[in-house]
């Protein structure tokens, strides 16, 4: 950044130095419109003229940049309340399958306890 400004700082200076150097007048035709003025007017308001161009330019791809920025936050706000509900949703699922788990080992605890007849035991196996 420091040198971009350094850089700026030293042409504007060169520009100045030139303008000034080549002090005539020119005569300007611009369509039906004709103009007598002096060269550092023509070379400074060309480079008043470039130096604005540039910054609308620049100001323009700045909206488009926050612009976005804001959108791309908002997406970001919306998928991290998603995640919050799908992280609460696998915890409530962790705690069923853990109850169903719990469930099904105290139904075969239970099946283990129970004394089997003979008959049952047959009756199983076919």
């Amino acid at each position: 950044m420091q040198w971009t400004v350094v850089i700026t700082l030293l042409f504007a200076l060169l520009v100045g130095v030139f303008a000034v150097q080549n002090d005539i007048d020119v005569s300007l035709k611009f369509f039906t419109w004709q103009f007598e003025t002096s060269l550092v007017v023509v070379v400074l308001g060309g480079v008043a003229l470039g130096a604005l161009m540039i910054g609308i330019l620049g100001l323009i791809s700045q909206i488009k940049a926050r612009i976005q920025i804001r959108t791309l936050k908002g997406k970001i706000k919306s998928l991290e309340k998603q995640l919050e509900k799908l992280k609460e949703k696998l915890n409530e699922m962790a705690v069923d399958l853990a109850r169903y788990e719990g469930a099904e080992e105290e139904i075969l605890a239970q099946e283990a306890l129970q004394v089997k007849t003979p008959e049952e035991i047959e009756t199983k196996e076919e």
